[in-house]
């Protein structure tokens, strides 16, 4: 049986990562990831769904050779699959989500992960809709049951996978605290109801904020080449100096009205 600790240093490896790297990528201590892969300790459960992200696992193969991992998983899942073949608009409505993750794979299919350790009626109360329409895909998370949106927002963490060859722009609408994005290099739109806080392990060449009246914070890998562009009546502050760079051709915008965006580092 693979041990988590060897698991993770051999994947570590296998990216040309040091454990300084991963940290960083992670946003946890050097000490964090030597722990891990030296039997001191294991990741908590938000730990091992950015694991399991950056290196394009689900958290069942993540987990699936450590019976001890396992009962960290979470305890309620429903997958949704869609086999996707041209390049495609994504457009994404999830409504409210404790937490949603985002990211590229080298597959060709869509996939849409909803967890919860607490809703136990997860593939009942909780349909993804999918409709295509030439070269848009129209991707929906329908509440058909009796949980209530508290409980959503509470407990549901939603990871949409996409396949990088095909996608060419990706809207995303939702209500959420957290959204984690990797490997989306394209454009992302974010329509985002909520103060959120957002994590890039690299950035799009185009990443679009809307919001009214929020405070949001961007995270950004150390040393992005960004330029940032505000449309409305709205602030971008800096948690360091103004590393933004008005020649590069990666876009940060932040639009809409009353709203503030805060970019660090991670």
């Amino acid at each position: 049986m693979t041990k988590f600790s060897e698991k993770l240093k051999s994947l570590r490896k296998q990216y040309n990562l040091t454990q300084e790297q991963l940290a960083e990528k992670l946003g946890v201590s050097r000490q964090a990831i030597t722990k891990w892969e030296t039997d001191g300790g294991l990741p908590d459960i938000e730990n091992l769904m950015e694991i399991a992200a950056l290196f394009s696992f689900t958290l069942d193969d993540l987990l699936s050779d450590n019976k001890a991992l396992a009962k960290k998983s979470y305890t309620y899942e429903s997958v949704t699959e869609y086999d996707v073949s041209a390049k495609t608009h994504f457009d994404i409505h999830t409504g409210g989500a404790n937490a949603i993750i985002l990211r590229s794979s080298d597959n060709e299919k869509l996939f849409v992960r909803l967890s919860s350790n607490e809703i136990s009626n997860i593939s009942k109360d909780l349909k993804v809709k999918i409709d295509e329409n030439r070269n848009k895909l129209d991707v929906e998370l329908k509440r058909m049951g009796g949980t209530s949106e508290a409980e959503i927002k509470a407990s549901l963490v939603i990871e949409i996978t996409l396949p990088e060859t095909f996608i060419e722009e990706i809207e995303l609408e939702c209500n959420t605290g957290k959204i984690n994005l990797y490997g989306i290099e394209s454009k992302i739109q974010l329509d985002c109801n909520s103060d959120t806080l957002i994590t890039c392990d690299s950035l799009p060449t185009s990443l679009e904020l809307n919001q009214i009246g929020k405070t949001s914070t961007l995270l950004i890998p150390q040393n992005a080449d960004y330029r940032v562009k505000v449309i409305g009546k709205n602030t971008v502050r800096f948690a360091q100096a103004d590393r933004s760079n008005p020649d590069s051709t990666n876009v940060i915008e932040l639009v809409g009205r009353n709203a503030e965006l805060l970019i660090d580092e991670k």
